[in-house]
Order: structure tokens, then sequence, then C-alpha cells
């Protein structure tokens, strides 16, 4: 066996500089892998169940669904303005628009669907009457209700005050308003909901009846019947 001369080894303090040169570079590896993983989790194509005519699920990633808050939005099968003061924030398969307004950002306002008639007018408006604390009302009170123009139909418009306790959130909220509209499409149902306590919401009325008048069918998407 031929024996290398001591020169040809590198010096200790080299070995040891490249030895921590290493580690790092193996502790930047695996930090990269983790931003990528979290990349490709945070950008995963979803499908959203909002079919207006039934032609089919829309791909759409949470970027577009949920869009930065811009003035006009609207990827779907429906577009609307954004009212000043509104903070488009994550929602859920079933809201297809959803916002907070107010300095604490205390009121919410969305926009959901529901298959056919989602229970009856009826229903949903008990449903929304039962979350602040209200007696039920009969078909012909509900049939009596106001009405708005929305998406070229008739809207039935709510406006309830009371003591809200949400689906989810429990804690009663008294002094509460909600507004609400809700339309029939055949196939769909529509519904918009602002809810918060009753100031703010007092405040945001105005707005709130125009981004239901000034929702429109997006003009690349199947409208109902077509």
């Amino acid at each position: 066996m031929q024996l290398l001369p001591p020169e040809s080894f590198p010096d200790l303090m080299t070995l040891k500089e490249l030895t921590a040169l290493s580690f790092c570079h193996l502790l930047a590896l695996s930090g990269c892998n983790k931003v990528i993983d979290d990349s490709v989790e945070l950008n995963e194509s979803r499908r959203l169940h909002a079919e207006i005519d039934g032609a089919g699920t829309i791909d759409a990633a949470s970027s577009v669904r949920f869009p930065v808050p811009k003035k006009q939005a609207g990827k779907g099968p429906l577009e609307w303005q954004v009212p000043e003061g509104w903070t488009p924030v994550e929602g859920s398969q079933m809201r297809m628009a959803n916002f907070r307004f107010g300095e604490q950002q205390e009121g919410e306002c969305y926009l959901a669907h529901l298959d056919g008639s989602g229970g009856g007018l009826a229903a949903n408006v008990n449903r929304w009457r039962s979350q602040l604390g209200l007696k039920e009302i009969g078909e012909g009170a509900v049939a009596a209700l106001p009405v708005i123009e929305m998406l070229g139909g008739g809207a039935a418009l709510v406006d309830i005050s009371g003591t809200y306790t949400g689906m989810r959130d429990k804690t009663p909220k008294p002094g509460s308003r909600l507004l609400g509209a809700i339309l029939s499409l055949g196939e769909y149902s529509l519904f918009v909901k602002m809810i918060g306590p009753a100031e703010i919401v007092a405040a945001e009325q105005d707005n709130f009846l125009a981004f239901c008048k000034g929702l429109k069918f997006n003009s690349n998407a199947a409208q109902p019947g077509a």
C-alpha cells in the first residue's frame, strides 16, 4: 500500500469548515423543500360547486375563488362590485363571496348558494329569525316581506334585530341586526346575508342594497335556463 504524503491531506481547520458548510447546505435544502411543499399546498386547485346552469363544476384555486381586495370581482358564474370599506376574506365552498367591514371587522356579509329552493323561503327566513332569538312567522307574513331587485328577479328582503347566536360562534351578541336577501333561481337559490352590531349594519345598509342590485351574471358563464 502506498501512503500519500502528509501535504496531500487538508489541514484540520479546512475539514471543520467543510463539515460545517455541508451541514449548513443540508439545512438550507431542507428549509427550501418545506417552503415548496407549503406553496404547493396553498395553491392546490379545489372544486367549487357553483353551477348556476348545472353545466359542471368550476376548477379554481383559492386565489381565484377568494381574490385579494379589488373593486371588481367575480371569476365564477357571478360578478359583483366590492363596496368601499369591505374586505374580502376566505370563505367556504358554499360562500361565493365573503366580506368583513367595520373598524374592528365586526360586521360580516356573504353571498351563498344552495341547490333548489334551499328548503323554501319561509324555512330560511325563520332560520335567520331563530338566530336572533325571534319567533317564527307564517307563510302570509313571509309573502308580505318587501322585495328588492337582484339578478333581474325579486329577492325577499329580511331586516330583523335581536340577540344573534351564530352556528359556529355560540356566544350571544345582543344588539345585532341582520339584513338578508333571498332569491330563487329554480335550480339554485342565492342568499346575501349581512350580520353585525346594529349601528354598523345601519351604516352599511346602502352598500348592502347596492351590492345586491349590482350582482350580475358573468358574461363568460352560462345563465340559468340557457
